[in-house]
């Protein structure tokens, strides 16, 4: 027997009654998120310094993950920024270098390509060579479609 009498008596109306407040909780959760958004608790204004922390940011070299490195980096952190094009690589450490300029920190590039797998094991083996530690893997990049040559 039901522990709720309405559900004894009425078992459709309170199975939609629960459907309804279920899809109603869920879209109230929704906006309340979507509109009150809290305020981040670190920024670039208030990070502490980051000297003698290890940072790997795929994408680093654009968009969020271009300005996570440009703030760890101004932070005095070890910054390395993942990616497939050494190109787009040394423009972003040229530009956050000038941004920049009294930063103590450290900006590397660290080629690998996330469509291409065997590009992984030689990038982390460089990695490796170079640090001890990691403290913090930031995976920012992703593959959009997965092309016929893709080694995944």
């Amino acid at each position: 027997m039901p522990d709720n009498l309405i559900e004894f008596c009425f078992p459709n109306q309170f199975k939609r009654y629960c459907d309804v407040a279920k899809m109603a909780a869920a879209i109230s959760s929704f906006f309340r998120q979507s509109a009150w958004i809290p305020y981040p608790e670190l920024t670039e204004k208030n990070l502490p310094n980051q000297a003698g922390r290890v940072f790997i940011v795929t994408g680093g070299y654009a968009g969020i993950g271009y300005e996570l490195s440009k703030i760890l980096y101004q932070h005095d952190g070890t910054v390395y920024i993942a990616g497939r094009s050494q190109e787009k690589g040394n423009k972003a450490i040229s530009s956050i270098r000038e941004a920049v300029p009294n930063s103590k920190g450290k900006l590397e590039f660290m080629h690998v390509d996330l469509a291409d797998l065997t590009t992984i094991k030689p990038g982390v083996e460089k990695f490796l060579s170079q640090e001890s530690r990691l403290d913090v893997l930031t995976n920012n990049a992703g593959v959009r479609v997965a092309t016929s040559g893709c080694m995944v």
